[in-house]
């Protein structure tokens, strides 16, 4: 694998999408995609089951109004690239889609993304609108110590 750039997340994510539906086969380190399908099941599952306060505490929102759209099932969401999704500072600044197609090329094949949801996934895998608050647990369970333990090998190599 050619040297890497590391990005972190950012809280703030666009709504647009470019693809109907969201496919997690297509991720980097397909190899890996029934443990990255762990949590994306058990992500799901909470937002169908927890209460709003449960809710409001893992997007580490103060006010929040139930909706279909916050409990809709992730089979239902569509995607676009994360570099695009996420919409803080440093991807502002980065300024994607200003960029040269060669410029954008290469970042969609060399800068891997921490996603709190996701784990590490490359600038061009598509994926969904979520909200994670970095560091919260998913009803207890250690979501980035999971990523650690399970993709920690894949990315060194």
């Amino acid at each position: 694998m050619a040297l890497k750039i590391l990005f972190s997340p950012s809280e703030s994510k666009i709504s647009l999408n470019t693809n109907d539906k969201f496919d997690g086969k297509n991720l980097i380190f397909s190899e890996l995609f029934g443990k990255r399908a762990e949590i994306l099941k058990r992500y799901d599952e909470f937002l169908k089951s927890a209460n709003l306060d449960e809710i409001k505490k893992l997007f580490g929102l103060k006010e929040l109004e139930d909706s279909e759209q916050l409990r809709e099932s992730l089979s239902k969401k569509g995607s676009i690239k994360a570099i695009l999704r996420y919409d803080g500072v440093a991807y502002k600044h980065l300024n994607y889609r200003g960029l040269s197609d060669e410029a954008q090329k290469y970042i969609d094949n060399n800068v891997l993304i921490f996603s709190n949801l996701f784990g590490p996934i490359l600038a061009k895998d598509e994926i969904f609108e979520y909200k994670l608050k970095q560091g919260e647990k998913l009803a207890g369970f250690d979501i980035s110590k999971f990523y650690e333990q399970n993709f920690s090998k894949a990315v060194d190599s």
